[in-house]
């Protein structure tokens, strides 16, 4: 059996939030929270009213490029753009899993 450390966890994610850029937690206050940014492998949501109940938008910036998660209930689009060129490249177009919610 395996026990989750919850204070050590805790402590891992103020660590992780500490490490996020105050423009990203500042442009977050005006995000609606269908939308956000992936930081140092967190996902950070806005704290907005969503605009959109069919659609995540995350944004993650890993230099030279922005990555563009799209992701509906059926779908999750991974998008690339080059920051100096603005060009954009489909990496990845997947149908996403569809669980059952009846029983056995």
């Amino acid at each position: 059996m395996t026990f989750i450390n919850y204070e050590k966890e805790y402590e891992y994610s103020l660590a992780e939030y500490y490490r996020i850029p105050k423009h990203v937690k500042e442009k977050l206050r005006n995000m609606p929270n269908n939308k956000g940014f992936i930081c140092n492998g967190v996902w950070l949501y806005g704290v907005q009213k969503c605009t959109s109940n069919k659609i995540t938008i995350m944004f993650e910036k890993i230099y030279p490029y922005l990555y563009i998660h799209e992701i509906t209930s059926k779908m999750y689009k991974i998008t690339q753009m080059d920051l100096n060129t603005k060009e954009k490249e489909l990496i990845s177009n997947t149908r996403r899993k569809v669980f059952s919610t009846r029983g056995h």
